[in-house]
């Protein structure tokens, strides 16, 4: 008895998780095992330091044997390796690492229990903001080393960060890429390196990368900003 109504209390939490006004968490299931992704975040351990590891970062009712994500084009991604920690109220707290292509869509996550069938939970409501002019929508942060300022590499990161602007206007627009910000868990704004200015046409779309450099160790990205439309957008459970 003791173990079910656990069990009801982790399917409770996940319920009340997935009522949140952010992209995540998300979840699903299979009737017989609830899962539940609270969000993603990179590392610098990977083919190079602008890509890194995706770490998917979830909790179960039940435990896994394998956790997948599959993208726009129905590819599948296993993960590189995994960390599983068992939890109070019957709950199983899974980060698994995947190396990614870069500029890739992932648009749900498969994952296989041990009890039941395999199930799929969508990956939809990738961070996206909207204003008359441009939408602006969040493919991903990661660091790597900062150096300058009489600190070494260990002291100090860069931000970079994957976005894709479309032209919502009916002529160009132009997009400065020196007019982000990145506001960290103290509510102090990093400003972004300028080094272009992109002209878009009617309709059309382009991923920037977007750097930010000299960001403190302790800096936890939360918010990403664009000045000139004063577009604002939560990032911190993607970053």
């Amino acid at each position: 008895m003791k173990t079910i109504m656990a069990w009801i209390d982790a399917v409770l939490f996940f319920a009340l998780l997935a009522s949140g006004a952010s992209a995540f968490p998300l979840s699903g299931g299979n009737g017989q095992v609830n899962a539940t992704v609270f969000g993603t975040f990179l590392t610098n351990e990977g083919d190079s330091y602008t890509r890194g590891f995706t770490l998917v970062d979830l909790i179960s009712t039940a435990p896994l044997v394998k956790v997948v994500l599959v993208d726009s084009e129905d590819k599948f991604y296993e993960p590189m390796m995994g960390v599983d920690s068992v939890g109070a109220y019957a709950s199983w707290r899974h980060i698994w690492a995947f190396d990614l292509p870069e500029k890739v869509d992932i648009k749900r996550v498969r994952i296989d229990p041990k009890l039941g069938d395999p199930f799929s939970i969508d990956w939809k409501d990738v961070p996206e903001v909207s204003s008359g002019s441009m939408t602006m929508r969040f493919y991903g942060l990661s660091s790597s080393p900062g150096l300058g300022g009489g600190y070494g590499k260990d002291e100090l990161n860069n931000w970079n960060v994957d976005v894709k602007i479309t032209n919502n206007e009916n002529g160009t627009i132009t997009i400065d890429d020196g007019e982000f910000l990145v506001v960290d868990q103290f509510g102090f704004s990093y400003e972004s390196s300028r080094t272009e200015s992109v002209k878009l046409l009617s309709g059309e779309s382009m991923r920037l990368p977007i750097k930010f450099e000299l960001v403190s160790k302790l800096s936890r990205p939360v918010s990403l900003v664009y000045r000139p439309e004063n577009l604002t957008m939560d990032i911190s459970a993607w970053a």
